[in-house]
């Protein structure tokens, strides 16, 4: 089906009103990712769907049935060309929007910062806000298509190397279209084990099918989530550089620091190490240091919840 992603449009310069004032800024901004998720969930579910449908099935069964390994792989590049074009524009305006409701969000909390009022451009679209979604936006649609169709082209090669059929070949195809090669692998360390117990051929299809429905399902919310958090932050942080051109913020005084979420479901890995690596902070442009390297600000990995505070120092 055609991607069909409807964005309000909103009034100017329109300010967030929340009455309590114990809500913290990094609670408002995970709200607005929230309000952000569920389209932005529609948007990828409906991308690899369109993937899926538009892949020339006919074509691909005729290069299977040659053997010609190259011909089934230079299928699967234009399918992906034709839905990444596509999905671009409505992708770019659901960020811009997000990054616009999270300036507004917390709009309050950066006035009571700096002491003083902070004029909310982003009715007029900052253009280096623009900038900024524009090339967050092509950088997650190379890199989930880079994914995709390296995984796609590691189905088709396992599937030669094993001397597979061609109707098993296109089954997996359609099973696996949208994950990751590392969900692939996993799915059919399921289907030998299922195997390997007495299951038969059918059996052991239908659980990896299952499983695979519920792998895609689970890579559309983890793209989603990382994608609603980090344009929720990037209104934050074009807020502050905002008011910075303005003349509102002196970034010479202005630090940032990296706020985890204390609880049960917080990287140990990633984010935990994150603010003894920063302990003063960093300035309003430079990157955060990260066990995964340099990043300006959350999400560090997928699912990432972590977010920013923004404070003036007296120095």
């Amino acid at each position: 089906m055609p991607l069909t992603i409807l964005v309000a449009a909103r009034p100017a310069q329109r300010r967030f009103v929340d009455t309590p004032s114990r809500v913290e800024a990094w609670q408002l901004l995970h709200r607005e990712a929230d309000r952000a998720y569920p389209q932005l969930r529609t948007v990828w579910a409906t991308v690899f769907a369109d993937y899926r449908a538009d892949l020339d099935t006919d074509a691909m069964r005729a290069a299977l049935r040659s053997g010609n390994l190259l011909d089934v792989e230079r299928l699967i590049a234009p399918a992906w060309r034709t839905v990444s074009d596509a999905v671009r524009l409505p992708l770019e305006l659901l960020l811009r929007e997000t990054a616009s409701r999270g300036a507004e969000a917390v709009l309050p909390a950066t006035e009571a910062t700096l002491g003083a009022q902070v004029s909310v451009q982003f009715g007029r679209v900052v253009p280096e806000a623009l900038t900024a979604i524009e090339t967050y936006a092509g950088t997650q649609i190379q890199g989930i298509g880079d994914t995709t169709l390296r995984n796609v082209r590691a189905v088709i090669r396992s599937g030669f190397e094993d001397g597979r059929s061609m109707t098993q070949m296109m089954r997996d195809l359609e099973s696996f279209v949208g994950l990751t090669p590392r969900q692939t692998e996993a799915l059919e360390a399921l289907r030998q084990r299922l195997l390997d117990a007495g299951k038969t051929r059918a059996q052991a299809q239908q659980a990896v099918d299952r499983a695979a429905r519920r792998a895609l399902q689970l890579r559309v919310e983890n793209i989603a989530r990382t994608e609603s958090i980090w344009a929720s932050l990037e209104g934050q942080a074009q807020l502050w550089q905002d008011a910075a051109r303005q003349g509102t913020l002196d970034p010479a005084r202005f630090r940032r620091t990296w706020l985890v979420t204390p609880d049960d479901r917080l990287c140990q890995t990633t984010c935990a190490p994150i603010p003894g690596m920063n302990p003063n902070g960093v300035g309003l442009y430079e990157p955060f240091q990260t066990p995964v390297g340099p990043v300006m600000h959350p999400p560090a990995h997928p699912m990432c919840r972590c977010a920013v505070n923004g404070r003036v120092s007296d120095a």
